[in-house]
Formats: C-alpha cells, structure tokens, sequence
C-alpha cells in the first residue's frame, strides 16, 4: 500500500551550530566559508511547520545545526507539534542545555532527545567537534535529564579517528544514565570530499564497531543500536548482528528532510531538492521522490536479494559519495547475503495470550488502508476492515482464540504481526504499562 505523504520528517531549525564536526553530513555545511555562525533567515518555520502538520505527518524531529541555540523557538515549535497530535524528537549536542533552557523545553512537552558524543575522551571529542570545553556540559547535560525521566538517546558518530573509542564511550554513557546507546558509521558527504572518505571505516572496522556495540550490550544491559543502514552482505556472520542491523533506510521511504527554507529532500544527507513545502503540498511533493521508493536507485546487485527487505541496499548517499551514483553500490556490499536460518518468520503468538491495543496509538487514512503508528521503528499499513477490528478492540483485554470465534475468520497471522509493531501487546510483565 502506498503511503499518501512521509510517516516522519527531519525539520532543520537553523543551519548554525557551536560546533564544527569534520563528519558532518549536512552538504551546506561544504558550501560556506567555514564560519561558525551563517546569516539565515528563519522566519519562515513556522509556516513549515505548521504545514507538515497539515501534511499529517506522525513524527517530526526537530534538528540543524544546534536547534539550543534558538531554545525558545524550538519549545514553541516543540507545543506546537505536540498540540497537534504529532509525536516530536529533538536531535541536540546539549552542550548548550542551561536549566532556563530545560525548564522551556518541559513545559513545551518534550519527552526525550537525541543527542551526540564522540568519544569518552574530551581531547577527542573537542578535536572532532572543533570545540572547547564542550565534552563536559554535554556530559552533565545527559545525567540532569536521565536523572528526570527523559528518554536520552547518544549516538556517536564513528570514523577513523575515535574508531577504538565505542566501547569505552558506551561504558561511560550507561554510567550517566542514558536510555540507549548507537554507535553509527560515519556515511561520508559527496560535498565533503576526499576528506571524508579518508575518514569513513572499512568492513573489518565496521565490524569492529559492532563488536565493540554488542560488548557493551552484553555487559551493562544498555539498549545498543547503529542509526545509519549497513548492508547486511558486508559480513558472512551477520547472524550475529542481526538485531543491530535490521534497519532498512527510510529516506523517501517512509521519512523526508525539511530546510530552514521549506525544501524538501529524502534525508538530512542528501543535496538534491525535490520541492518546496512552502510552495506546494508536501503530498505532491512526496509524490515526485517514487524513485526511492520504487528501487529505480538501487544497483542491480541488491535488487534480488534476500536480505533487500531487512537492509535496503544500505545508504544511497554512501554510494554516491563512494562511487559517484546513488545506483552505485554501498561500499560494503558484497553481495553474497544469505538469510540465516534464525531470521526466519517467529513462530506465532499463542492463542491463550492475553492482549490489548497499545495506548498512545495513533493513525493516518490512507487512499488505500490506515498507518498505525506507535514509534519510527514500529508502525505499520493494515487495510480498512483490519483497522475496524483495532479500534473496537481498544480498552479491551481479549486472546486471539476469543477473536477468531468472534469473527469466525483467522487472525493469528495478523495479530503476530501487529503485537510485533507494538500496536498489539501482551504477554509480558510490561505490557500493562505500555
């Protein structure tokens, strides 16, 4: 079923930032002088924003550049989102964060953040950041606002010069409390160069990324994931990974890239503009980027492939940068991908199993079917009688074996599938709570 307009959208709040990361994937980045600080106008988002909630789009993050550096225009954006029954993420290095700031954004609503730290090593991290005296107000930031209940999210960024800092970043970021853990391969600009190409990680580096992620998971319990697609061909022994990686790339997929001037890309990587939200419906726009969606950018080597569903090819702007083409191949892709046994369909939910509808679902009418929605991660297109079945399920606790009899038809299959999206849960000690 073909989705009317993206599910989530990245909203840039400014193109400025107190820091100058050499990995920085933003191409504008790459077409200034290298100052700090740009002259931009930002009057126009508000009306961006207020059109992608036209647009009904579930998720929007806001991000930049350094969206603190404007704090009271991102808490307004930030209740303005949330007002209008979007979901609402915030990508920050908290660098900035004061307890004005803090205070702002809570009473906005924000629930949790996103933010970024290189390494455990402050030298490190002020030598990739291009920064002074960064690395501890992040530090401090993190623990004030997992000490208050926020999901926090750190994801660091890996190149060649911290590659042998992941596991010893993650030891530190359980310490100070964090909800989670990604260390994310480095994808590589086409506007950044031979510099960033220098700086990206081979496979047996990227392998050791992982490693280094599943150390950390094993020892302190931390949630551990990478952000950017690595394609699941780049190693014989993905089976040991396959948690990690089971994320197939979202750009033009499901999710769009919005500037500070209204235009609309597939991702925050990507340099080519596909319209202008303050021109036209973000629907027509969306419209126009079927080439992401159809595998007309893939390179014949991913179209037939098994694994094609879990890791789409993986990045498309890592092969451009790599290969000069976004239907080039990524630069780990082997193609020699073969399904492990254990990636096979779980078996089915057990017919006993007490269930309900989670709360805090939302949706999206489609021309064909409704996008239930839980998170990024988990949604999903049932068609329209599927969807009746939902909603007069909700506030009710019931089994699958009850729900057949009522409806005299097969709803095991269905149900597996939706208690995997979170839009169905049971059969746990959380699923009260959830």
């Amino acid at each position: 079923m073909a989705l009317k307009a993206p599910i989530s959208a990245q909203i840039e709040l400014t193109i400025n930032c107190n820091q100058l990361c050499g990995h920085c994937y933003n191409f504008w980045r790459y077409q200034t002088t290298g100052q700090k600080y740009q002259k931009e106008d930002r009057t126009l988002l508000p009306e961006i924003i207020k059109r992608t909630i036209e647009a009904e789009v579930l998720h929007v993050v806001l991000t930049g550049g350094e969206p603190l550096l404007y704090s009271k225009d991102t808490a307004r954006y930030i209740k303005q989102l949330r007002d209008s029954n979007v979901a609402v993420g915030l990508n920050t290095n908290l660098s900035l964060l004061t307890q004005e700031k803090e205070n702002i954004l809570t009473t906005a609503g924000l629930q949790g953040v996103l933010t970024s730290l290189t390494s455990y090593d402050p030298e490190t991290h002020h030598q990739i950041t291009n920064s002074k005296n960064t690395h501890s107000k992040t530090l401090r930031a993190i623990e004030s606002l997992t000490s208050k209940g926020y999901f926090v999210a750190v994801n660091m960024v890996v190149s060649q010069q911290n590659k042998d800092h992941v596991y010893p970043t993650g030891k530190l970021v359980h310490q100070l409390g964090a909800t989670a853990f990604c260390a994310t391969k480095m994808t590589p600009s086409p506007a950044g160069g031979q510099a960033h190409l220098e700086q990206t990680l081979n496979k047996q580096q990227t392998k050791q990324m992982l490693e280094d992620l599943l150390k950390v998971e094993e020892e302190t319990g931390l949630d551990v994931t990478t952000l950017n697609p690595i394609p699941l061909c780049f190693t014989q022994d993905i089976e040991r990974y396959q948690h990690i990686l089971n994320k197939n790339c979202s750009a033009g997929k499901t999710s769009v890239g919005i500037s500070t001037a209204g235009e609309v890309r597939a991702c925050q990587h990507c340099d080519q503009k596909y319209g202008n939200i303050l021109l036209e419906p973000l629907q027509d726009i969306w419209k126009r980027m079927e080439e992401w969606r159809d595998h007309s950018l893939l390179p014949e080597i991913c179209k037939n492939c098994e694994g094609l569903r879990d890791c789409g090819g993986g990045c498309r702007e890592s092969a451009k940068a790599h290969n000069g083409s976004r239907n080039k191949s990524d630069a780990l892709v082997t193609g020699k991908y073969k399904k492990p046994a254990s990636t096979k369909e779980k078996d089915l939910l057990d017919k006993t199993m007490p269930l309900r509808v989670s709360k805090n679902l939302t949706y999206r009418l489609e021309e064909e079917g409704v996008v239930l929605y839980k998170t990024t991660r988990n949604f999903t297109i049932v068609d329209n009688e599927t969807f009746k079945v939902i909603t007069a399920l909700q506030g009710e606790k019931f089994t699958i074996n009850q729900l057949e009899r009522h409806l005299n038809t097969p709803m095991q299959l269905i149900i597996t599938h939706l208690h995997k999206k979170k839009v169905i849960i049971g059969g746990n000690k959380k699923w009260q709570k959830s």
